[in-house]
């Protein structure tokens, strides 16, 4: 034989239930507000691409996600500040996701030049602005010329990597 035990709440109890059930509804529109909120006054900056030939737009932060879209050099972004996993969350002309090694803040110029590196010592060539030294023939010495495709106020895109600017000066 069954038998079923129902418990009755004193009137306190379902008042005090009642009292944190209201408790938790305000809490939770207040933490969606403020969620709203932050997301409105998301800071956005404008961009722009640095590549020899194009940078793929992927659908989220992964050099293994779907391709969306492409960006030529030069073209312009705008990016609200998130990153992950080295990549940068455009918002514009796109919603996706694009390698942050290729933007820079600065508008590029094509040049299409020789130059010639300037600096006293040694210089790097990287992978892309800011990343890893190229793996072959990284180093590159004063006086060496190189194909400048792309050019902005802080990187220079070349035919041996990306070098910072101020180590190349434009051949006559």
């Amino acid at each position: 034989m069954n038998r079923r035990y129902y418990t009755t709440f004193s009137p306190f109890t379902k008042a005090l239930v009642l009292i944190l059930a209201a408790v938790l509804l305000f809490a939770s529109y207040a933490i969606a507000t403020e969620i709203n909120r932050a997301h409105a006054e998301t800071v956005y900056a404008t961009g722009y691409i640095l590549c020899k030939d194009y940078v793929i737009i992927r659908q989220w932060a992964s050099r293994h996600a779907v391709e969306i879209g492409q960006l030529d050099p030069c073209d312009e972004v705008e990016i609200d500040g998130k990153t992950k996993g080295g990549f940068a969350h455009i918002v514009s002309p796109v919603d996706g996701w694009v390698h942050a090694g290729y933007i820079t803040f600065s508008k590029p110029e094509e040049i299409g030049l020789t130059g010639v590196v300037v600096a006293k010592k040694r210089v790097a060539a990287r992978r892309w602005c800011d990343g890893p030294q190229v793996n072959s023939k990284p180093w590159l010495i004063t006086g060496s010329e190189v194909k400048i495709y792309y050019m902005s106020d802080d990187w220079a895109c070349t035919s041996r990597g990306y070098v910072k600017s101020e180590w190349l000066e434009v051949a006559p």
